[in-house]
């Protein structure tokens, strides 16, 4: 992202948003090892640990870095990331027990709700999740204003055609009504969306100072 590594393009300047497609939300999933059912319990537990948990997460200033450097920070706990280049790693390795927790894409881990090779704490959007409907988000978990969510959206080059965008967009929405369309994204774990372009570009705007907050509340330096 931008706030990390220096990009040849400005994000609000040189391209259009057309149409954000569908949100990931993030899961806090823990090995079941750990003695804690909820996230409150994971807190205290890390507390009396003393920064000797740790997480996994798909590089640094990745999103599943950033999100558990928010989560620490606002839980007032020290952890240890693990970087991992694959997410389908990080999981086996969660499962095996050689890491403590991954805030993991839902899709990553609705497979495994209900099982006994993971428990799931909490989910990082507004609102629970279909999938999940069990487990609770990270604000009803008492961390308000606590949302983290993947996205992926169209874009287009500054200069499209303003008809052109509108129409792309238009069958983006159309599609993310289809029931026959969005049932392959919601089983595994995405929440269809299918947004205005005016929608997606203040998605954006929000999201850049946002994640620039994250990045250096994680003690990134930009490369």
């Amino acid at each position: 992202m931008p706030a990390a590594i220096k990009t040849s393009f400005d994000p609000l300047r040189d391209v259009v948003p057309i149409s954000a497609i569908a949100t990931n939300p993030l899961v806090l999933a823990v090995h079941p090892r750990l003695p804690v059912a909820s996230v409150a319990d994971f807190v205290a537990h890390a507390r009396t640990r003393e920064g000797r948990l740790n997480y996994a997460a798909l590089g640094v200033g990745s999103i599943t870095h950033l999100a558990m450097a928010l989560f620490a920070r606002q839980a007032r706990i020290e952890m240890t990331p693990v970087m991992y280049k694959g997410g389908a790693a990080a999981v086996t390795d969660l499962i095996a027990g050689h890491v403590d927790a991954y805030f993991a894409a839902a899709f990553a881990v609705v497979p495994y709700a209900g099982g006994d090779l993971l428990r799931l704490l909490a989910v990082s959007s507004a609102q629970r999740i279909r999938q999940l409907p069990g487990v609770p988000t990270m604000i009803e978990a008492g961390y308000p204003g606590f949302k983290v969510l993947n996205w992926t959206g169209l874009m287009a080059p500054v200069g499209t055609p303003k008809p052109i965008i509108d129409r792309i967009a238009r069958e983006v929405s159309r599609a993310a009504k289809d029931p026959k369309a969005t049932a392959p994204l919601i089983a595994s774990g995405f929440d269809p969306w299918g947004s205005t372009p005016e929608e997606f570009a203040a998605t954006i705007a929000a999201d850049i100072p946002f994640w620039a907050e994250a990045v250096r509340i994680a003690g990134i330096q930009e490369k």
